[in-house]
């Protein structure tokens, strides 16, 4: 489908490509509440702010450089708490390519991950506990950055990769003041251990299928292109497998919200 859908001349290379489990047809079939026609559902989910969407100009660069695609995952769900129910489009994440064949998918933590590994930071929330009730908090993934530097030793790579993170308080169940200095700084070492959590799951899943969705092939041929052309770039989906990776990850917490502490918590009322 890689080379049918570019070379149709009907074809556009900004038209946005797509994956789902089972026929296309269906996904193409389900009958969303809010829009006319699922293709428009379809095409508002995979650019909305919150996705990386995935051009046919995008695919022919990342096959062109020995790189791995990823391409949007959508399942048709039914609706919850409506009636009658209808049969909505819900992106799930990212289909993962090795070359032009999917091997798995990105969902969850190795979704958001692969955001940082791509330096394409949406929107997104991140949930994690606080303290040791196991109290959530949830963090609105705001605006972040992410650098990488590769370092060659013969033929074995290593990338150091820092991150730089910013975030608001959007749902806090837990009896801390955010507003003490201590316990927002606690906050922002857990948030960034999260979202380093968040790189590492995806990198493992990366590495397990020999996939680089992150292009970071082309991050090595920029720095060391005479090491890539005459070594790496003919066995790198090998020596990916064996990279290692040194993740700093520096977060801020911009906003804490208007109240200190949970209204609904008892004693607070």
């Amino acid at each position: 489908m890689f080379d049918v859908v570019p070379r149709t001349p009907d074809s556009r290379l900004t038209c946005f490509l797509v994956v789902t489990k089972g026929k296309g047809y269906e996904l193409l079939n389900a009958k969303p509440k809010f829009e006319r026609f699922p293709a428009e559902a379809i095409r508002e989910l995979v650019k909305s702010p919150q996705a990386m969407p995935t051009t046919t100009k995008d695919i022919g660069i990342a096959l062109s450089f020995n790189s791995d695609p990823i391409v949007s995952f959508l399942e048709k769900r039914d609706s919850q708490g409506s009636k009658p129910t209808s049969k909505e489009v819900q992106l799930i994440g990212y289909g993962q390519f090795r070359g032009d064949r999917m091997v798995g998918t990105y969902q969850e933590e190795e979704a958001n991950g692969l955001m940082w590994l791509r330096n394409k930071v949406k929107e997104h929330s991140i949930t994690f506990p606080i303290d040791e009730q196991g109290d959530d908090i949830s963090i609105l993934v705001s605006k972040g950055q992410a650098s990488f530097k590769p370092k060659l030793d013969g033929d074995n790579v290593s990338f150091d990769v820092k991150i730089e993170a910013w975030g608001t308080v959007r749902e806090d169940l837990s009896n801390q003041d955010t507003n003490e200095s201590d316990v927002l700084h606690n906050l922002e070492q857990k948030f960034a251990e999260q979202i380093k959590k968040n790189v590492q799951a995806c990198l493992k899943q990366m590495q397990n299928k020999g996939t680089d969705s992150a292009q970071l092939g082309l991050v090595v041929w920029r720095n060391h292109p005479d090491a890539w052309k005459k070594r790496l770039e003919q066995n790198w989906r090998t020596l990916f497998k064996e990279a290692s990776f040194n993740i700093q990850v520096t977060a801020t917490i911009t906003e804490t919200g208007l109240i200190n502490q949970n209204v609904i918590k008892d004693g607070m009322r």
